[in-house]
């Protein structure tokens, strides 16, 4: 099991959201790392968002959140 993770920082001074792209290869069990991730980003006042969708063997999730101070 592996996967990647690229965190994209932001590109402007004013804007506030961040995107955390996760490659999974087709044998990880993705839903109950991206629920931990969302629950740590919760825990620490953001407004978290997933998308993902199935690539070829692959599966890319990405999850934006916002800065909430």
């Amino acid at each position: 099991m592996f996967y990647y993770i690229a965190l994209l920082f932001q590109l402007l001074p004013s804007t506030r959201l961040h995107t955390l792209i996760i490659l999974f290869d087709n044998t990880t069990t993705i839903d109950g790392i991206l629920a931990d991730i969302v629950d740590s980003f919760n825990s620490y006042g953001k407004h978290t968002q997933i998308e993902g969708r199935p690539n070829n063997s692959n599966y890319l999730a990405i999850l934006s959140y916002y800065n909430s101070v």
